[in-house]
């Protein structure tokens, strides 16, 4: 006889279904996992043994053989436990289930005294269960349950032990815990250190810009200017994630976590990162953990841009220009979420105080320029926005507009292009991109005179779009277009 179950495995912040089946063979006890098991699955085995064993059921008395399917997906995690239990136990007639066990799911990792641990993943792993038509129930571990309720599924059912979910399963009473619906926490008070700037006027009219379209952002300034505290206000001005946001925000990191999980992500790696810490390397589960994908949904900080190794901002070219890695390995291709907003910050020069009106530079000429080379021309030119801060003057002041007024155009205009987030093509004839009459013909000269490549002008219009938005225009006028320009990085990378 066959038994069959369900449960899940993962690729990157995908799920898929797992059929679980067992069967007694007539051969000494053993337990034989087939299907590409992975070797956190080959070692629930032994952990399913003494589990068991522990639990009052000497299983195996015979051979069994547990197959997953589909045969050729490599099979990782331990989240399969408590699936291949309950087969092995169904299998062995030990299982006395007024529940069908084919219409069942299960994740969960199975301790030897019988508790249930939660898994990683458990959100992406659940939502492909939940949305299989053939599955009727999930049962997931109680750790798993607080990240579960974004799902809001009734076929999701939370337990602490395999105890209570044979119980469940012999139909017994027993009421589990089920996941609540999660609320977004309050708004906390306004913290933001983007009034302890003085004055840099036009670093804060390009840092709302960037926020306000998802522009990616590039300060330059000596040291001292306010480039990184621009940087770390971003954080606090942008909306908070709406549910489905969140949800593939847990997805793309593989783990619910910690303390405000509405805030977008802010994520600042060291510029002496390497290239997988950045973008992904080495196979299976390590591919998830990267400075990209934590990014997802938020912000992006490199400081010291230069400093940074070739060959990781080489590495930025895709994700900057998809939103997403591809990562290929040898049997094995997982696509990774990496839709960040990116602000970097650098010196001008070496000693940094190239363009400073208070202190001389030293640099020679050819040494500024070849340090501004070290990020290339590629990386340049998907920077939407480039400031060059000066140092502060003894009369400057803190803006007059407040954090929260700047949140608040910040947010209109999100919710206004919100469909309009990209980096594809646009339509300059029809549409909110659309160029007429003076702006059209301003446009065309530009494009003749500085011979501007397909994506430079199309960024050169959505930021135009973004200006407009936040003088509340309905069109995009020349002056927009005008401040759209100055505001790119053009030569000051040669």
């Amino acid at each position: 006889m066959v038994v069959r179950t369900q449960s899940a495995t993962h690729s990157g912040p995908h799920g898929a279904t797992v059929e679980i089946e067992a069967s007694l063979q007539s051969a000494l006890p053993a337990i034989v996992i087939t299907g590409l098991p992975g070797d956190v699955v080959k070692e629930s085995r032994e952990r399913l043994r003494a589990c068991l064993a522990g639990l009052g059921f000497p299983v195996p008395s015979s051979r069994v053989v547990v197959h997953l399917s589909p045969a050729t997906t490599k099979k990782q995690g331990s989240q399969l436990d408590l699936g291949i239990a309950i087969a092995l136990l169904a299998a062995e007639g030990k299982l006395d289930a007024r529940r069908p066990i084919e219409h069942c799911a299960f994740l969960g990792e199975l301790c030897l005294d019988g508790r249930l641990r939660g898994v990683s993943f458990a959100l992406a792993l659940a939502q492909a269960l939940d949305r299989d038509p053939q599955i009727d129930h999930v049962l997931v571990a109680q750790e798993n349950a607080a990240e579960l309720a974004l799902l809001e599924s009734p076929k999701i059912r939370a337990f602490s032990s395999l105890t209570e979910v044979l119980e469940w399963m012999e139909a017994k009473s027993i009421s589990p815990a089920k996941p609540q619906t999660i609320v977004p926490p309050e708004v906390p008070p306004d913290v933001s250190s983007w009034d302890q700037v003085q004055g840099q006027m036009l670093a804060k009219r390009a840092l709302e810009i960037a926020l306000a379209g998802h522009h990616h952002l590039l300060l330059v300034g000596p040291p001292g200017v306010g480039k990184s505290l621009l940087a770390r206000s971003a954080a606090s001005l942008i909306p908070r994630l709406d549910k489905g946001e969140l949800i593939e925000l847990v997805k793309s990191r593989g783990f619910y976590g910690s303390g405000d999980l509405w805030e977008r992500p802010f994520r600042a790696p060291h510029h002496s990162a390497s290239l997988q810490g950045l973008v992904g390397g080495g196979n299976g589960a390590q591919l998830e953990c990267v400075e990209v994908t934590l990014a997802h949904g938020g912000i992006l900080f490199l400081d010291e841009l230069p400093e940074f190794r070739k060959d990781v901002l080489e590495s930025l070219r895709e994700p900057l220009q998809n939103g997403f890695v591809q990562l290929n390995r040898v049997g094995s291709q997982v696509i990774l979420p990496a839709d960040f907003l990116l602000i970097a910050a650098m010196n001008p020069c070496p000693c940094g105080y190239a363009f400073d009106t208070k202190r001389p530079c030293y640099c020679p000429p050819a040494s500024s320029s070849a340090y501004r080379r070290k990020v290339s021309g590629p990386i340049y030119d998907r920077i939407d926005l480039c400031v060059v801060l000066g140092s502060p003057q003894s009369g400057d002041s803190a803006s007059r507009d407040t954090a929260a007024r700047v949140r608040e155009r910040i947010s209109r205009v999100r919710r206004l292009r919100r469909q309009e987030v990209g980096t594809g093509p646009i339509d300059l004839a029809e549409g909110p991109f659309a160029l007429r009459g003076d702006s059209r013909l301003w446009c065309e000269n530009l494009c003749e005179k500085n011979h501007l490549s397909f994506r430079s002008l199309h960024k050169t219009v959505r930021v135009a779009r973004t200006v407009a938005d936040l003088e509340g225009r309905d069109a995009i006028e020349v002056a927009d277009l005008q401040e759209a320009w100055e505001l790119r990085c053009r030569d000051f990378w040669k």
